[in-house]
């Protein structure tokens, strides 16, 4: 082989080694910010192998088939030291998802909001002698106690009960029936303001009226509170 061969060999080499060595090099650095020290180690003798002002101030020399066994063994322990950290990652989700939900069904034992019911009846008409609605089918009248079991004021809104029998089907509140049922002075109805607030332990009593159909069994009724748009958080009690 000519000198000038030998040349173009020796300079492509060189070439390569500067080029994954440099490789090596930043995937090492990136391994660093990563907190793998692992990979780290590994990359970092791989550049060193690679880089030529490395292992000439090291002061030591390998064949090219050394180098490239060596490096191909580094290659292959990365790939596992990355295996193992996804495994491990997995396994950290996994146990955050166990511990999360532990924590949803404390909460669902101790709900943030608790109801109690105080008295439920059908009406087919409400309000008093000279302001009143009539039912469109009949109206369900809940009176219930609201406790806050939470550490903050909670704010409550009527839009945020409804009822729903054992099919899923949810009614509303009929607001404007509710506020024909205020107007009658003989029943001493509180019913809910615009906004209401409710203090950490505090109880108050609201009365609701919603407007169902003729067909609807009362005690196949349970008023739900919707503390948020998950329906695992929601209150539920039941009217008979």
């Amino acid at each position: 082989m000519s000198k000038k061969s030998l040349k173009k060999e020796y300079t492509f080499k060189f070439f390569l080694a500067w080029f994954f060595g440099i490789i090596f090099f930043i995937n090492a650095l990136s391994s660093v910010v990563e907190g793998n020290i692992l990979n780290f180690i590994l990359y970092g003798i791989a550049s060193l192998i690679l880089i030529p002002p490395f292992y000439k101030k090291l002061n030591f020399k390998l064949s090219t088939p050394l180098k490239v066994f060596i490096i191909l063994i580094l290659i292959m322990l990365t790939g596992s030291s990355q295996l193992l950290t996804v495994s491990y990652d997995e396994n950290y989700y996994e146990t955050s998802d166990s511990i999360q939900d532990s924590i949803q069904e404390e909460v669902k034992k101790t709900p943030t909001i608790e109801l109690k019911l105080i008295s439920s009846r059908e009406e087919a008409f409400v309000g008093s002698e000279y302001f009143g609605e009539s039912a469109d089918g009949k109206f369900i009248i809940v009176t219930f106690e609201i406790t806050n079991n939470g550490k903050s004021t909670k704010t409550l809104t009527s839009n945020q009960f409804v009822l729903k029998n054992s099919e899923g089907i949810e009614w509303k509140e009929d607001s404007g029936a509710t506020l024909m049922l205020a107007t009658d002075m003989t029943g001493n109805y509180n019913t809910f303001n615009v906004i209401e607030e409710i203090g950490p332990l505090f109880e108050i009593e609201r009365t609701l009226v919603f407007d169902i159909p003729r067909s609807v069994d009362r005690n196949d009724l349970n008023l739900v509170y919707k503390d948020s748009l998950s329906a695992s958080t929601d209150t539920l009690l039941s009217l008979y």
